[in-house]
């Protein structure tokens, strides 16, 4: 048990002042920690606030509220103890210094945990806000990035859009002059070639705008230059009219050639081409004589000209030999009435064939053939021919690929050097008329016009 100790008022004051002078100076530093703890504890929440909450943060929060509550308890104590008053607490045992010492050396140790394990925690979440903060920038440029992309990609795509769609409406409208104000301009001729624009339709088959105007161009030329030689279209009467149906003809009669398995080859236009250069004597003086009649090169002459010439000619041998076709069985009939009056006595055959036949130059010389040689005529009936006597009509209609004729021998010559005779003939044609033929066809046919 202690002694009590034998001191005098005085010293008792001296010991009484030096304690209170000790609590003030513990009760300032209390109170500035307990500043420095709240303001560290406000930081620390406003941290938290903008981030997710984490397991050593919450331990950090936990200790600095421990402290304040025991530094409340400890102002509470030295708040009552100054308010006693001076005769009080006369008895003060140094082990009661002890314990207070002890009190505020241990709270002055836990604080001193509590700011470094605050600086810590401080110090890890700065750490980690500046590697979020450069995640943060890189994240931010690389979007802002993609989105100048996209922005850009889109007012390209606009600007593609927008010409794409300005381009289509002029070419609807210049679509809308072809057909309903016959635009004609070089404009409009590129707009017909690339989307293969239809001039009209006949049996489902599509009559080229192109086409079409090509061969208008061609006939308004040859027309005005007053050119032979081309097929009479005088049925018809505007100029357009008669270029469509001309169109209309030749596919028809590619497809009844298709229906007989004939048709006109590369190669045999070619050889047709090859065969007129060297009439002409040379590609050059071909082309000029072309360009002279027709005003056209080689090759719009072997399309516009020679292919449906040849198509026509094989239709007209086709026909010819069909022979269940009625206007086969028509021309026949016809020849065969003709070759009746031939065979009457004292008929004029000169006349005769002057008005019966369909050999445009024999209108004109009363049936002349001209002279011949054996090797000249059709096998099948030269035989027969040559055994004729001079003015004998051939009793019997003979047929070539033109139609029907009637042969008459006018006169024989025996050429001595070659051994071989010469006859000169008349004749009277009655064709197949593949242009009737075709007519036939064109009313049977479905056709769509859609210019005007």
């Amino acid at each position: 048990m202690a002694k009590k100790a034998n001191l005098t008022p005085q010293r008792r004051q001296e010991l009484k002042d030096e304690i209170l002078e000790a609590l003030d100076n513990k009760q300032n530093n209390q109170i500035k920690s307990i500043t420095k703890a709240k303001n560290i504890l406000k930081n620390d929440l406003s941290i938290t606030d903008q981030r997710p909450k984490n397991f050593s943060l919450n331990k950090s929060k936990q200790k600095i509220s421990q402290s304040l509550i025991n530094d409340k308890k400890n102002l509470s104590e030295i708040k009552k103890f100054k308010e006693e008053p001076q005769g009080a607490n006369k008895k003060i045992s140094n082990s009661k210094l002890k314990i207070n010492d002890n009190d505020t050396a241990t709270n002055k140790n836990q604080n001193n945990r509590i700011l470094k394990s605050n600086l810590s925690v401080k110090k890890l979440i700065i750490n980690k806000d500046d590697k979020n903060d450069s995640l943060d920038v890189f994240s931010q440029l690389a979007e802002k990035k993609k989105q100048q992309e996209k922005q850009a990609k889109n007012r390209w795509l606009y600007l593609l859009i927008s010409s794409l769609s300005f381009l289509f409406l002029i070419i609807a409208f210049d679509i809308l002059g072809i057909y309903k104000f016959n635009f004609r301009d070089p404009l409009s001729y590129e707009v017909i070639k690339i989307f293969n624009l239809p001039a009209g339709v006949v049996n489902g088959k599509k009559i080229l705008l192109s086409d079409y105007y090509d061969d208008l161009k061609f006939l308004s030329s040859a027309l005005a230059k007053k050119r032979e030689g081309l097929q009479d279209l005088s049925v018809f009467n505007d100029l357009s009219d008669k270029v469509f149906y001309r169109q209309v003809a030749n596919i028809l009669v590619r497809q009844k050639l298709l229906n007989y398995q004939k048709s006109v080859s590369e190669s045999f236009l070619n050889n047709q081409i090859n065969l007129l250069i060297n009439q002409s004597g040379s590609v050059k003086q071909a082309e000029a004589t072309i360009k002279s009649i027709y005003g056209l090169n080689l090759s719009q002459f072997k399309e516009m000209i020679l292919r449906p010439l040849i198509e026509k000619q094989f239709l007209q041998e086709a026909i010819v030999n069909d022979n269940s076709l009625e206007i086969n069985k028509k021309a026949k009939e016809r020849a065969e009435m003709i070759l009746k009056m031939a065979l009457t006595e004292g008929v004029d055959f000169n006349a005769l064939a002057s008005q019966y036949t369909e050999d445009e130059i024999g209108v004109n010389t009363g049936g002349d053939f001209g002279w011949v040689i054996k090797e000249q005529l059709d096998p099948t009936w030269r035989e027969e021919v040559f055994a004729l006597q001079e003015g004998q009509v051939l009793p019997k209609v003979i047929k070539n690929k033109f139609g029907y004729h009637i042969i008459k021998l006018e006169k024989k010559v025996a050429n001595p050097d070659t051994g071989k005779d010469s006859v000169k003939l008349r004749h009277i044609l009655i064709k197949v008329d593949v242009d009737q033929y075709i007519k036939e066809l064109m009313d049977q046919a479905v056709i769509k016009k859609y210019i005007k």
